[in-house]
């Protein structure tokens, strides 16, 4: 019996790539983002500012006094990104070998595309986790750079830096970490938090562990161990903060800059979030959206197949305020 693609449904076909091991990512495995899926390709964020005011006195039984005036809403247009990718399955592709146990090698030609869906996988999951770290840097671009949402412009609003020189004789880093503490609890408000984290690039990070003020603080209770310890891809905290030596890079792609950081509120209720948007086929037309999906088309006279994968995330932080941006400066 030769091996057809008819075999193989679309459902089932998705259902291989979602069951296929997914490539590491350390900002997807703290599950910051809450996720959900949406009907249409744009989605519009509602956001109110509410404002306190301290009163004035006033005469009893007087009419003076400030007017209240409702909290005004907003919304913020976002248009949800589509990832394809493609791939090719010709008969010169799988080798000429039967598969041991088998009459018509078809469990060979199942394990070759089993392995095409996972390696379809990976490449996607990397790519959430490239706009996931543009969502933190409240930048979410393509590899070649280009925009696809700014959010700092959506919100108009300014990004907040930080530079510090780690060389400086007059930097008290402990100074550092409670001005930062003091600037997200302002941005957020009465918002509740469980904390705060900073994602840090090598350079940073390597100058933050070599700073004497952290020294000092780790070494007084374990007798030099800090000093004895590789540091590298690992995290400390100080001044009640966690510091992540990040890892992003694959190619040439750079996820986080060395001589940068960035600020990360956690537990803040739906600040990053990502919707799944409907996949661009006929049928996901007013379905919500799955994680992934896979089709594919077959060539005339028998020729192979084509694959597409594709996921239609947005992937973006709806407090772009919070995310200040920590400039190593060391010369």
């Amino acid at each position: 019996m030769a091996f057809s693609i008819s075999d193989y449904k679309n459902s089932e076909l998705s259902d291989a790539i979602s069951r296929a091991p997914y490539a590491p990512g350390y900002i997807q495995s703290l599950k910051l983002f809450s996720e959900s899926s949406v009907y249409r390709t744009h989605v519009d964020i509602e956001y109110k500012n509410n404002s306190l005011q301290i009163l004035q006195t006033a005469e009893r039984g007087s009419r003076q006094g400030p007017q209240i005036v409702g909290a005004k809403r907003e919304t913020v247009p976002f248009k949800v990104p589509h990832i394809p990718e493609y791939a090719t399955v010709r008969p010169d592709d799988i080798p000429d070998v039967r598969e041991f146990g088998t009459r018509d090698g078809r469990k060979m030609m199942n394990s070759y595309i089993t392995e095409l869906l996972r390696d379809m996988r990976q490449n996607m999951e990397v790519t959430h986790e490239f706009h996931m770290m543009g969502a933190l840097n409240g930048k979410v671009v393509n590899p070649d750079t280009t925009t696809i949402h700014n959010l700092f412009t959506l919100f108009g609003l300014t990004e907040n830096s930080i530079d510090i020189n780690f060389a400086s004789a007059s930097l008290e880093f402990m100074l550092t970490c409670s001005e930062i503490t003091r600037y997200v609890q302002d941005s957020l408000g009465g918002t509740p938090n469980s904390g705060i984290m900073v994602l840090c690039g090598d350079t940073f990070y390597d100058n933050l562990t070599t700073l004497q003020e952290i020294k000092d603080a780790y070494n007084r209770p374990g007798q030099g161990e800090f000093l004895r310890t590789n540091h590298a891809r690992k995290f400390i905290d100080y001044g009640n903060i966690r510091w992540v030596n990040y890892r992003g890079r694959v190619g040439n792609v750079t996820f986080l800059e060395d001589t940068q950081a960035r600020v990360v509120p956690l537990g803040v209720p739906k600040m990053f979030i990502r919707k799944n948007g409907p996949d661009d086929t006929m049928n996901g037309v007013g379905k919500p959206g799955p994680k992934y999906k896979v089709t594919r088309k077959q060539y005339d006279h028998d020729g192979g197949w084509e694959f597409k994968a594709q996921s239609n995330p947005l992937i973006i932080a709806t407090r772009p305020q919070c995310l200040i941006k920590l400039n190593d400066t060391t010369p």
